[in-house]
């Protein structure tokens, strides 16, 4: 169930503004008169990083791109794949050369690397997204993210004139349950976010637990704290788990009579 995957600007119709989201929206703020900055959103799987990220590029009016990639086949190899990235951004902008579509991303306010590069292929399901690529391929991969820096390094003055944010996550399957190593382990977590931030800008989204009660009652009508408290006990402060739980349950259960009731629309129809 996607209802509560947010994956541009319109998806969100319902939005609860929180400490976390206060902060990427400092970061956010300066982006039109800044250039040359590295953003990296990090955050538990299901916490909603791209929820906040659009609802802040909308509420700031920035002019950004959402980078796409379209992969046909988990067979490409490396240079394919940077290749369908580079024709993705000449088709996109018009233009006949790699130095020109570069030219093209110095326009706007930020590059957003986020749902539509990486899960492309769970919102299109005749393309391959780049993450099922990258699982598929984890001995090219080490090739591939090598020709990224290569490529990062050849263009880096054409990079000094963008700003790149980034949908961070390091996840992994452990239990039957998505965890990011970024985010879910308490010293690790620590060590590669403080090792992160030592080289970019980072903002991490998280709820405390009255936040994500108040998230959740702002998708449901009729829905109490204790009810919602169990939720948190079983998935943590992650709202779109929790959401999507609820609304499995009232489906499953044929809660017609229930008094909890779904607050519509969640996502603008596509």
């Amino acid at each position: 169930m996607k209802r509560f995957k947010i994956t541009c600007t319109e998806d969100n119709q319902i939005f609860v503004a929180t400490s976390a989201f206060l902060k990427l929206c400092n970061k956010f703020k300066s982006l039109n008169s800044q250039k040359g900055r590295i953003i990296h959103i990090t955050g538990s799987p299901g916490t909603g990083k791209s929820s906040n990220i659009y609802h802040a590029i909308n509420l700031l009016n920035l002019k950004f791109y959402d980078v796409e990639l379209n992969l046909s086949s988990v067979k490409l190899s490396p240079g394919e794949v940077l290749e369908e990235f580079v024709n993705t951004l000449k088709k996109d902008f018009n233009v006949k050369t790699k130095k020109d579509a570069y030219e093209e991303l110095s326009k706007f306010d930020a590059i957003l690397f986020a749902d539509k590069l990486l899960d492309y292929g769970n919102l299109n399901k005749n393309r391959i997204e780049l993450t099922e690529w990258l699982r598929c391929n984890r001995l090219k991969s080490i090739i591939f993210y090598i020709m990224v820096i290569h490529e990062c390094l050849k263009h880096l003055d054409d990079l000094k004139r963008v700003n790149l944010i980034f949908h961070t996550t390091l996840t992994f399957i452990l239990n039957k349950k998505k965890h990011d190593l970024l985010s879910d382990f308490s010293f690790l977590s620590k060590l590669f976010a403080g090792i992160l931030k030592l080289f970019f800008e980072v903002v991490e989204i998280k709820y405390s637990e009255t936040e994500t009660i108040e998230i959740v009652k702002s998708h449901f009508e009729g829905i109490n704290e204790f009810q919602i408290r169990i939720y948190i006990q079983k998935y943590g402060r992650r709202p779109r788990y929790i959401l999507e739980a609820i609304e499995n349950n009232l489906v499953t259960l044929n809660a017609s009579h229930s008094n909890i009731k779904a607050v519509n629309p969640v996502c603008k129809p596509r």
